[in-house]
């Protein structure tokens, strides 16, 4: 749904910043791969994913997402988010959380080195300790991550 907005640009001709926090985050990553499935590129200027619930080993779907967006996408992950850690690793059965290890950029793009600079993962253990901090100190957060917009 989040992608029939953004084709049909009820938003207007600006570009947009989508910010998300775990399964907002999640929503944002499918709504991403939605759209290069739609070859709609360049609607998303910057897509910020905070303590995301995704299989950060899934290099087609990171691929996908990092070329419809014009700018970036930031990854801010926790390996201190014992929430993340337990309930996702034990349901999705998936090792790798881009929400709480990062991404491994250089194993996604290892073909298209260009793109390297369009993903950006930023560890916030220093500001996140459990994952209700991604919601309690965004203000922090954004501070920390605006260097990357």
């Amino acid at each position: 749904m989040l992608a029939d907005v953004l084709v049909n640009r009820a938003h207007g001709d600006r570009p947009v910043t989508l910010i998300g926090h775990s399964l907002g985050a999640l929503t944002i990553f499918t709504c991403l791969q939605e759209l290069h499935r739609r070859r709609s590129f360049g609607t998303v200027e910057v897509a910020v994913l905070l303590g995301m619930p995704a299989d950060g080993a899934a290099n087609e779907a990171w691929l996908a997402a990092c070329q419809c967006v014009s700018r970036r996408v930031v990854v801010g992950y926790s390996m201190n988010d014992w929430i993340l850690a337990f309930l996702f690793r034990a349901s999705a059965m998936c090792a790798n959380l881009a929400g709480l290890t990062g991404l491994e950029v250089d194993t996604i793009f290892h073909k298209q080195p260009l793109m390297r600079r369009k993903l950006v993962c930023v560890d916030l253990g220093e500001i996140v300790s459990q994952h209700s901090d991604y919601l309690d100190k965004i203000d922090d957060i954004m501070l920390e991550l605006s260097r990357f917009f």
